[in-house]
């Protein structure tokens, strides 16, 4: 990726070569893709979509049989459709921090 914009969040720009050998510039005009997911795998890699993902599962993990966990699945079913909108992200993110505030009980493993 060639350039990030003025503020860090540009448009992408790539170098590309066609079947002239010509290096022509591909500059990528769309806003955001229309799935969570992909746009954090566009932004930050697989590495970081993948820490991105591990991060919201194991927040839900944590939080599987409560209503914040009935949330955060709503959240996430959200975002499987439409992207996070700046304004909502924060929805998100408190979610997850209040997932991290939960303490899971000890499963104890019956003995016979």
């Amino acid at each position: 990726m060639l350039s990030r914009g003025t503020n860090g969040q540009g448009m992408p720009v790539f170098l590309i070569r066609d079947r002239e050998g010509q290096v022509r510039l591909l500059a990528v005009q769309g806003f955001k893709a229309h799935n969570e997911f992909l746009d954090q795998a566009l932004l930050f890699g697989l590495p970081g979509a993948f820490l991105w993902l591990l991060l919201y599962l194991l927040a839900l993990r944590q939080t599987w049989a409560t209503p914040l966990g009935g949330g955060l699945l709503a959240y996430f079913g959200f975002l499987l459709f439409w992207y996070a909108v700046f304004y909502a992200l924060g929805v998100l993110w408190v979610l997850l921090g209040l997932a991290a505030t939960q303490k899971t009980p000890l499963r104890r493993i019956p003995t016979p």
